[in-house]
């Protein structure tokens, strides 16, 4: 079953939405993605691991700064490790 919902949106977004073909499975898809991500956040604070959206922020730094000193050689490395379907040690 569907429901057709009228919303009003900032010109930024309802441009984007624009260039969609399907907005409807756009949207969708969206709000989904962000249903899981509230069910994702729900679960780990209940299991004792409260995860705040400045935490998120300062753990996307973190990889953000490792991918970028990540020299070659170590990211060759880590992709043949990963073809080989082994993990590297910690």
């Amino acid at each position: 079953m569907t429901r057709k919902v009228t919303v009003s949106l900032p010109d930024d977004v309802a441009e984007r939405l624009a260039s969609e073909r399907n907005v409807s499975s756009f949207v969708t898809d969206a709000i989904r993605r962000r249903m899981s991500h509230e069910k994702t956040m729900e679960l780990l604070a209940r299991a004792g691991y409260a995860i705040d959206d400045d935490a998120m922020d300062d753990a996307f730094a973190e990889v953000q700064d490792a991918e970028r000193t990540m020299t070659a050689s170590l990211r060759r490395h880590a992709q043949e490790l990963l073809e080989a379907g082994r993990r590297p040690p910690r």
